[in-house]
C-alpha cells in the first residue's frame, strides 16, 4: 500500500527495502519448509517453476495495466491479488 502513496523515487527506499527482506525471509522459509516435509525434490521444482513463471506473466499485467490506466492502479491490482491470496491461505487445511 505504501508503493501506492510515493511521489518521487527515493520515497520507495524503504517500501523496496521491506519487499525485498520479507521476499528473502519467505523464499528460503518456503524452500526449508518443501525439503523437509517433502522428501522428493518434485515440490521444489513447481515452487521454482512457479516463480520462474510469475517473473514472466506478472511484469506483462502490470505493464497492461499500467498501460491502459497508471501506476497507482497496478499498486491497488497488487493489493487485491495479495489480500486474495491471503483469504484462500486461511481457508487452506494443514495437511497434518
Amino acid at each position: 500500500m505504501g508503493l501506492s502513496l510515493i511521489t518521487d523515487w527515493w520515497m520507495a527506499m524503504p517500501f523496496m527495502a521491506l519487499v525485498g527482506g520479507t521476499w528473502a525471509f519467505l523464499f528460503i522459509g518456503g524452500n526449508f519448509h518443501l525439503m523437509e516435509n517433502n522428501p522428493r525434490s518434485t515440490s521444489t521444482g513447481i515452487f521454482s517453476s512457479t516463480l520462474s513463471i510469475a517473473t514472466v506473466v506478472g511484469p506483462v499485467i502490470a505493464g497492461v495495466i499500467a498501460f491502459t490506466f497508471d501506476y497507482v492502479s497496478v499498486m491497488y491490482f497488487a493489493i487485491t491479488i495479495i489480500v486474495c491470496a491471503f483469504v484462500v491461505s486461511l481457508k487452506i487445511k494443514n495437511g497434518k
